[in-house]
Protein backbone atom coordinates (compact mmCIF):
# COMPACT_ATOMS: atom_id res chain seq x y z
CA UNK A 1 0.00 0.00 0.00
CA UNK A 2 1.17 3.69 -1.02
CA UNK A 3 1.55 5.40 2.25
CA UNK A 4 2.16 9.42 1.98
CA UNK A 5 3.44 11.44 5.13
CA UNK A 6 3.67 15.02 4.46
CA UNK A 7 5.83 17.04 6.77
CA UNK A 8 4.56 19.34 9.87
CA UNK A 9 4.50 22.63 8.97
CA UNK A 10 2.05 25.11 9.24
CA UNK A 11 -1.08 24.99 6.53
CA UNK A 12 -2.24 28.04 5.18
CA UNK A 13 -4.40 30.39 6.81
CA UNK A 14 -7.02 29.76 4.79
CA UNK A 15 -7.08 26.21 5.93
CA UNK A 16 -5.63 26.59 9.86
CA UNK A 17 -8.54 26.04 11.73
CA UNK A 18 -8.26 21.54 12.35
CA UNK A 19 -10.37 19.60 10.33
CA UNK A 20 -12.65 17.50 11.96
CA UNK A 21 -15.68 15.10 11.05
CA UNK A 22 -18.82 17.28 11.64
CA UNK A 23 -20.40 16.30 15.34
CA UNK A 24 -23.54 14.88 15.68
CA UNK A 25 -24.95 11.54 16.13
CA UNK A 26 -22.77 9.15 13.99
CA UNK A 27 -26.13 7.32 13.02
CA UNK A 28 -27.01 10.06 10.97
CA UNK A 29 -23.83 9.82 8.65
CA UNK A 30 -22.94 6.38 8.80
CA UNK A 31 -24.21 2.89 8.76
CA UNK A 32 -23.41 1.92 12.03
CA UNK A 33 -20.64 2.61 14.84
CA UNK A 34 -19.07 0.74 17.36
CA UNK A 35 -15.89 0.76 19.67
CA UNK A 36 -12.09 -0.73 19.36
CA UNK A 37 -11.01 -3.13 21.41
CA UNK A 38 -8.33 -5.29 19.95
CA UNK A 39 -7.28 -6.08 16.36
CA UNK A 40 -8.71 -9.76 16.87
CA UNK A 41 -12.21 -8.64 17.88
CA UNK A 42 -12.19 -5.70 15.49
CA UNK A 43 -11.34 -8.64 12.97
CA UNK A 44 -14.26 -10.80 13.80
CA UNK A 45 -16.16 -7.39 13.42
CA UNK A 46 -15.45 -6.61 10.34
CA UNK A 47 -15.77 -10.39 8.65
CA UNK A 48 -19.56 -9.56 9.62
CA UNK A 49 -19.96 -6.37 8.14
CA UNK A 50 -21.65 -5.40 5.26
CA UNK A 51 -21.04 -2.93 2.58
CA UNK A 52 -21.65 0.46 4.03
CA UNK A 53 -19.52 3.00 6.29
CA UNK A 54 -18.89 2.95 9.75
CA UNK A 55 -17.59 4.66 12.75
CA UNK A 56 -15.25 3.39 15.04
CA UNK A 57 -14.34 4.99 18.32
CA UNK A 58 -11.66 3.99 20.65
CA UNK A 59 -8.62 3.45 18.12
CA UNK A 60 -5.60 4.14 19.19
CA UNK A 61 -2.44 4.93 16.65
CA UNK A 62 -1.01 1.30 17.05
CA UNK A 63 -3.65 -0.06 15.80
CA UNK A 64 -4.16 2.53 12.96
CA UNK A 65 -0.80 1.73 11.93
CA UNK A 66 -1.36 -1.87 12.60
CA UNK A 67 -3.98 -1.85 10.11
CA UNK A 68 -2.28 0.45 7.61
CA UNK A 69 0.76 -2.03 6.87
CA UNK A 70 -1.63 -4.96 6.46
CA UNK A 71 -3.62 -3.46 4.17
CA UNK A 72 -3.71 -6.65 1.71
CA UNK A 73 -4.81 -8.69 4.43
CA UNK A 74 -8.43 -7.12 5.27
CA UNK A 75 -11.48 -8.92 5.18
CA UNK A 76 -13.69 -8.24 3.72
CA UNK A 77 -11.21 -5.34 1.75
CA UNK A 78 -12.39 -2.09 3.32
CA UNK A 79 -10.92 1.51 2.92
CA UNK A 80 -9.90 3.88 6.35
CA UNK A 81 -11.73 6.72 4.91
CA UNK A 82 -10.65 8.83 8.10
CA UNK A 83 -8.23 8.45 11.27
CA UNK A 84 -7.67 11.25 13.86
CA UNK A 85 -5.23 10.29 16.41
CA UNK A 86 -6.80 12.98 18.93
CA UNK A 87 -10.21 11.60 18.90
CA UNK A 88 -9.23 8.33 18.07
CA UNK A 89 -11.82 7.96 15.52
CA UNK A 90 -11.66 6.08 12.28
CA UNK A 91 -14.58 5.92 9.33
CA UNK A 92 -14.20 2.83 7.23
CA UNK A 93 -15.77 1.89 4.26
CA UNK A 94 -16.69 -1.28 3.07
CA UNK A 95 -17.61 -0.46 -0.80
CA UNK A 96 -20.33 -2.89 -2.74
CA UNK A 97 -20.60 -3.18 -5.90
CA UNK A 98 -22.77 0.35 -7.05
CA UNK A 99 -19.82 1.80 -4.52
CA UNK A 100 -16.69 0.82 -6.85
CA UNK A 101 -18.40 1.33 -10.48
CA UNK A 102 -19.33 4.78 -9.95
CA UNK A 103 -15.81 5.80 -9.07
CA UNK A 104 -13.97 3.35 -11.57
CA UNK A 105 -16.40 4.27 -14.23
CA UNK A 106 -15.75 7.90 -13.80
CA UNK A 107 -11.46 7.21 -13.59
CA UNK A 108 -11.89 5.38 -17.27
CA UNK A 109 -13.89 8.63 -18.78
CA UNK A 110 -10.94 10.60 -17.87
CA UNK A 111 -8.32 8.51 -19.17
CA UNK A 112 -10.72 7.83 -22.50
CA UNK A 113 -10.24 11.83 -23.07
CA UNK A 114 -6.65 12.61 -21.61
CA UNK A 115 -5.48 9.44 -23.63
CA UNK A 116 -3.26 6.79 -20.67
CA UNK A 117 0.05 7.58 -21.48
CA UNK A 118 -0.25 11.57 -21.18
CA UNK A 119 1.86 11.59 -17.52
CA UNK A 120 -1.53 10.90 -15.44
CA UNK A 121 -1.53 8.39 -12.78
CA UNK A 122 -4.08 6.21 -11.25
CA UNK A 123 -2.77 5.82 -7.67
CA UNK A 124 -6.59 4.35 -6.24
CA UNK A 125 -6.91 4.19 -2.71
CA UNK A 126 -3.65 5.59 -1.64
CA UNK A 127 -3.17 6.42 2.15
CA UNK A 128 -2.23 10.06 2.67
CA UNK A 129 -1.33 10.72 6.89
CA UNK A 130 -0.26 13.76 8.11
CA UNK A 131 1.38 14.39 11.34
CA UNK A 132 1.19 18.35 13.00
CA UNK A 133 3.66 19.83 15.00
CA UNK A 134 1.65 18.17 18.47
CA UNK A 135 1.88 14.66 17.02
CA UNK A 136 -1.33 14.29 16.37
CA UNK A 137 -1.97 12.19 13.16
CA UNK A 138 -4.68 12.46 10.39
CA UNK A 139 -4.82 10.14 7.68
CA UNK A 140 -7.35 8.93 5.20
CA UNK A 141 -7.79 7.00 2.01
CA UNK A 142 -9.91 8.47 -0.86
CA UNK A 143 -11.86 5.97 -3.63
CA UNK A 144 -9.66 6.98 -6.63
CA UNK A 145 -7.24 9.65 -6.92
CA UNK A 146 -5.19 10.81 -9.92
CA UNK A 147 -1.50 12.47 -9.91
CA UNK A 148 0.50 13.65 -12.28
CA UNK A 149 3.47 10.83 -12.82
CA UNK A 150 6.36 13.42 -12.08
CA UNK A 151 4.42 14.57 -8.85
CA UNK A 152 3.43 11.69 -7.41
CA UNK A 153 7.47 10.53 -7.60
CA UNK A 154 7.78 13.67 -5.21
CA UNK A 155 5.35 12.26 -2.66
CA UNK A 156 2.84 15.05 -3.98
CA UNK A 157 -0.83 14.63 -3.71
CA UNK A 158 -3.11 13.64 -5.94
CA UNK A 159 -4.63 16.32 -7.90
CA UNK A 160 -8.14 14.84 -8.13
CA UNK A 161 -10.06 12.75 -5.76
CA UNK A 162 -13.03 11.22 -6.22
CA UNK A 163 -15.34 10.08 -3.20
CA UNK A 164 -18.62 7.95 -3.41
CA UNK A 165 -21.40 7.85 -1.19
CA UNK A 166 -23.73 5.07 -1.61
CA UNK A 167 -25.30 4.72 1.82
CA UNK A 168 -24.01 7.56 3.53
CA UNK A 169 -25.30 11.33 3.40
CA UNK A 170 -24.43 14.49 1.93
CA UNK A 171 -22.86 15.58 4.95
CA UNK A 172 -20.63 12.80 5.68
CA UNK A 173 -19.06 13.14 1.74
CA UNK A 174 -18.81 16.83 1.67
CA UNK A 175 -16.73 16.63 4.77
CA UNK A 176 -14.21 14.58 2.73
CA UNK A 177 -14.14 16.97 0.21
CA UNK A 178 -13.19 19.84 3.28
CA UNK A 179 -10.65 17.14 4.20
CA UNK A 180 -8.82 16.76 1.72
CA UNK A 181 -8.19 20.25 1.21
CA UNK A 182 -7.27 20.38 4.60
CA UNK A 183 -4.76 17.37 4.80
CA UNK A 184 -3.13 18.13 1.79
CA UNK A 185 -3.20 22.34 2.71
CA UNK A 186 -4.30 23.02 -1.10
CA UNK A 187 -2.70 20.28 -2.66
CA UNK A 188 -5.63 18.43 -4.16
CA UNK A 189 -6.94 20.50 -6.35
CA UNK A 190 -10.52 19.03 -7.29
CA UNK A 191 -12.67 16.61 -5.48
CA UNK A 192 -15.36 15.00 -7.59
CA UNK A 193 -18.20 13.78 -4.93
CA UNK A 194 -21.11 11.18 -6.54
CA UNK A 195 -23.71 10.21 -4.57
CA UNK A 196 -26.60 7.26 -5.57
CA UNK A 197 -29.80 7.54 -3.91
CA UNK A 198 -31.49 4.50 -4.51
CA UNK A 199 -34.63 4.78 -3.32
CA UNK A 200 -35.23 8.08 -5.98
CA UNK A 201 -33.64 6.33 -8.57
CA UNK A 202 -30.48 9.29 -8.76
CA UNK A 203 -27.07 10.25 -9.28
CA UNK A 204 -25.72 13.47 -8.33
CA UNK A 205 -22.60 15.10 -8.94
CA UNK A 206 -20.37 18.04 -7.24
CA UNK A 207 -17.22 18.75 -8.38
CA UNK A 208 -15.37 20.78 -5.39
CA UNK A 209 -12.39 23.63 -5.19
CA UNK A 210 -10.99 25.82 -3.23
CA UNK A 211 -12.81 29.06 -3.95
CA UNK A 212 -12.03 33.18 -3.57
CA UNK A 213 -15.38 34.02 -2.35
CA UNK A 214 -15.01 37.41 -3.42
CA UNK A 215 -16.96 37.98 -6.80
CA UNK A 216 -14.34 39.55 -9.64
CA UNK A 217 -15.91 43.03 -9.74
CA UNK A 218 -14.86 43.55 -6.55
CA UNK A 219 -11.43 42.74 -6.58
CA UNK A 220 -9.62 45.52 -9.11
CA UNK A 221 -6.74 44.83 -10.77
CA UNK A 222 -4.31 46.84 -8.15
CA UNK A 223 -5.56 44.55 -5.24
CA UNK A 224 -6.11 41.77 -7.21
CA UNK A 225 -2.75 40.21 -6.10
CA UNK A 226 -3.83 40.64 -2.43
CA UNK A 227 -7.05 38.81 -3.14
CA UNK A 228 -5.95 35.43 -1.04
CA UNK A 229 -4.89 37.78 2.15
CA UNK A 230 -8.36 40.10 1.77
CA UNK A 231 -10.69 36.95 1.05
CA UNK A 232 -8.92 33.40 1.48
CA UNK A 233 -9.88 30.31 -0.43
CA UNK A 234 -12.72 27.96 0.65
CA UNK A 235 -13.43 24.42 0.06
CA UNK A 236 -16.94 25.07 -2.50
CA UNK A 237 -19.06 23.27 -4.49
CA UNK A 238 -18.54 25.00 -7.81
CA UNK A 239 -20.41 22.83 -10.15
CA UNK A 240 -23.41 20.08 -10.03
CA UNK A 241 -25.32 17.53 -11.63
CA UNK A 242 -27.77 15.06 -10.94
CA UNK A 243 -29.39 11.94 -13.49
CA UNK A 244 -32.79 10.80 -12.52
CA UNK A 245 -34.25 7.90 -13.49
CA UNK A 246 -38.02 8.53 -15.51
CA UNK A 247 -41.07 8.56 -12.89
CA UNK A 248 -42.35 5.44 -14.80
CA UNK A 249 -39.43 3.32 -14.84
CA UNK A 250 -38.69 0.69 -11.55
CA UNK A 251 -35.10 -0.11 -11.34
CA UNK A 252 -36.24 -4.26 -11.41
CA UNK A 253 -37.67 -2.64 -14.96
CA UNK A 254 -35.16 -3.71 -17.84
CA UNK A 255 -35.75 -0.41 -19.05
CA UNK A 256 -33.90 0.85 -16.23
CA UNK A 257 -30.72 -0.58 -18.20
CA UNK A 258 -31.38 1.96 -20.68
CA UNK A 259 -29.37 5.19 -20.68
CA UNK A 260 -32.46 6.68 -22.68
CA UNK A 261 -34.42 6.12 -18.95
CA UNK A 262 -32.57 9.07 -17.35
CA UNK A 263 -32.62 12.72 -17.46
CA UNK A 264 -30.01 15.29 -16.87
CA UNK A 265 -30.60 18.05 -15.07
CA UNK A 266 -27.76 20.44 -14.51
CA UNK A 267 -24.89 21.38 -17.17
CA UNK A 268 -21.39 19.62 -17.71
CA UNK A 269 -19.02 19.45 -15.13
CA UNK A 270 -15.90 20.66 -16.31
CA UNK A 271 -12.58 18.85 -14.62
CA UNK A 272 -9.66 21.41 -15.65
CA UNK A 273 -6.49 19.90 -17.32
CA UNK A 274 -4.21 22.65 -15.35
CA UNK A 275 -5.39 21.32 -12.61
CA UNK A 276 -5.30 17.63 -12.69
CA UNK A 277 -1.65 17.97 -14.50
CA UNK A 278 -0.16 20.90 -13.11
CA UNK A 279 0.66 22.50 -16.63
CA UNK A 280 -1.07 24.15 -19.13
CA UNK A 281 -2.84 21.41 -21.69
CA UNK A 282 -0.53 21.32 -25.19
CA UNK A 283 -1.80 21.10 -28.20
CA UNK A 284 -4.93 18.73 -29.06
CA UNK A 285 -4.92 18.46 -25.48
CA UNK A 286 -8.05 19.45 -23.61
CA UNK A 287 -9.89 19.74 -20.21
CA UNK A 288 -12.18 16.99 -19.43
CA UNK A 289 -15.94 17.24 -20.06
CA UNK A 290 -18.47 15.04 -17.82
CA UNK A 291 -21.26 15.38 -19.98
CA UNK A 292 -25.34 14.78 -20.54
CA UNK A 293 -24.10 10.99 -22.52
CA UNK A 294 -21.69 10.20 -20.18
CA UNK A 295 -24.03 10.90 -17.25
CA UNK A 296 -26.82 8.73 -18.76
CA UNK A 297 -24.21 5.75 -18.81
CA UNK A 298 -23.33 6.26 -15.76
CA UNK A 299 -26.43 6.28 -13.93
CA UNK A 300 -27.70 3.25 -15.83
CA UNK A 301 -24.64 1.40 -14.90
CA UNK A 302 -25.18 1.79 -11.48
CA UNK A 303 -28.57 0.66 -11.38
CA UNK A 304 -27.17 -2.90 -12.86
CA UNK A 305 -24.32 -3.02 -10.65
CA UNK A 306 -27.05 -2.51 -7.63
CA UNK A 307 -29.23 -5.19 -8.84
CA UNK A 308 -26.87 -7.72 -9.42
CA UNK A 309 -25.85 -7.02 -6.24
CA UNK A 310 -29.21 -7.24 -4.25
Amino acid sequence: MDVRTTPAHSPPSSLAAPYKIPPGDPSEHYDSSFSYHNMEAFTRTIKSLEPGVYHISEVPLTAFDTLVSREEERTPKFRIAYYSSSTSCMIITVPGPPHEYLHRRIVREVFRQVGEDEGLSDIGASMYRRTDTGGVTTAGEGDSALIPTSWALEGGYPTLIIEVGWTQSWASIRAKARFWFHISQGEVKIVLLVKATRSTGTVELEKWKLHTAAPADRISARTRSRQQVLFPRKPACLQQAKIKRHPMVSENDPLALNADSYDVVSDDIILEFHDMFLRPPRTGQADVVLGREFYKKLASGVWNFARLST
